[in-house]
């Protein structure tokens, strides 16, 4: 491995001049309404800035309903496997579902087993890259300092960008490496987080009664060096839902909030030192003033994804799974047991399989009800004059119908990056 953190980050994406098109960024959902697998939709929110607040009920009355743009493009993947996405190299979405002989509904595979596609939202066209050995189970993505991280069941990988060993040298393709696993199991992870150094990976556990939180520097001197691996950070836990995003404007990290009686709120916390010694712990705890989630009567939470819209400002989008049919819909109250996977909150039940890759297509439904949405929330966030954590006047939302033919799974865990 040659060649510094900073010169790999700098072969991550393409530069402005190389790509070519527009490169503002827009919000990418992918719904499975595709035969052979999902459609890549782009929407875009920039003219939420621009609307009066009118619209702080987010209701269905107030808004309307919106058609989604048509499809961008299509991604060939197993359908209602949503976890296996991730958004990295700052125009690539990968996409990371193992291969098998035949896809969906009996089709044969088109995609050699041996190959990644990453859809670059920029250059609009599939790059093709390794795919990671083992094959990924229920992998944890971290886009880190122009790499991407993947924690898995049985493994922790790594995943550079071409390169070049040396200025004038030839092109390294994408490379996997493979680093030192956990010492705790994929299944017991609560909340992640990474640092605002840009280079240390956080994780909180939680097993039976008892917690932890983990950190890992990915530096590269770290890496190559003999001392690379899991540090404890003490016996406590980021108080999130999944992961959580560094907040520049209020210097704290922000989440999806995993407390009782808190679910559907967002909570920040003050950033624990990357050098800690083991005996400091997240403080600094508040919870928003406001539920994000849907409180109409009418509407039915599913699931939800916090989406940070980068850059230093305090822009998020939420957006939200809604239904109106009984059989769909979780009831979110505050009682509901939860157990959290990725960046999603699913619902305990013992009648579901929640490991996406033991539950076969028919039992998850892979019809859609009629009368599903997706409920995009865009807000910012700060603290008012008492220090309370808040989204203010800034909330603007938008309703978006969905096709007929998407999973409840992508209901569950919409799937959604901000590229």
């Amino acid at each position: 491995m040659t060649g510094s953190s900073v010169e790999r980050a700098s072969m991550a994406g393409w530069s402005a001049s190389e790509r070519g098109v527009d490169h503002r960024r827009h919000l990418y959902l992918l719904l499975d309404d595709w035969s052979w697998g999902y459609s890549i939709r782009e929407v875009d929110l920039k003219s939420d800035s621009d609307k009066p607040d009118k619209q702080i009920q987010g209701t269905i009355r107030s808004t309307g309903i919106l058609l989604l743009p048509p499809p961008l493009s299509h991604v060939e993947a197993q359908r209602a496997s949503p976890l296996f996405f991730a958004g990295a190299f700052d125009s690539k979405i990968i996409v990371g579902h193992p291969v098998a002989p035949t896809i969906n509904s009996g089709t044969p595979t088109m995609l050699p087993s041996s190959l990644l596609p990453m859809f670059d939202v920029r250059i609009r066209s599939i790059v093709l890259g390794p795919r990671p050995m083992p094959h990924p189970v229920e992998p944890i993505y971290f886009a880190v300092g122009g790499r991407l991280f993947s924690l898995d069941v049985h493994s922790f990988l790594l995943l550079y960008p071409p390169q070049r060993a040396k200025p004038d040298g030839p092109p390294i393709g994408w490379t996997w490496f493979k680093l030192p696993g956990p010492p705790f199991q994929r299944n017991d992870v609560v909340s992640y987080a990474v640092h605002p150094d840009g280079l240390t990976i956080f994780v909180s556990i939680q097993e039976s009664s008892s917690v932890a939180t983990f950190s890992f520097d990915t530096a590269e001197d770290v890496i190559r060096s003999d001392g690379c691996g899991w540090k404890q950070q003490g016996e406590w836990v980021l108080p999130f839902t999944g992961r959580a995003y560094f907040d520049y404007e209020l210097d704290a990290w922000v989440g999806l909030s995993r407390g009782h009686g808190t679910i559907g709120h967002l909570c920040s916390c003050d950033v624990v030192h990357a050098d800690s010694d083991g005996t400091w712990r997240c403080q600094g705890l508040k919870v928003s003033k406001e539920k994000l989630f849907s409180q109409d009567l009418a509407e039915r939470h599913v699931g939800a994804t916090l989406v940070h819209m980068g850059g230093d400002n305090s822009k998020f989008c939420l957006v939200e799974g809604i239904s109106f049919k009984d059989k769909w819909a979780d009831n979110m109250s505050d009682e509901t047991d939860h157990r959290f996977v990725d960046d999603r909150s699913v619902k305990c039940d013992e009648n579901r399989v929640s490991d996406a890759m033991d539950c076969k297509l028919e039992e998850q439904n892979v019809s859609q009800p009629s009368h599903s949405l997706f409920r995009l929330t865009t807000f910012s966030l700060k603290y008012d004059k008492e220090g309370a954590l808040t989204t203010g006047k800034s909330r603007r939302f938008r309703y978006y119908y969905l096709p007929e033919a998407i999973s409840r799974s992508v209901l569950e865990y919409p799937v959604a990056f901000w590229l």
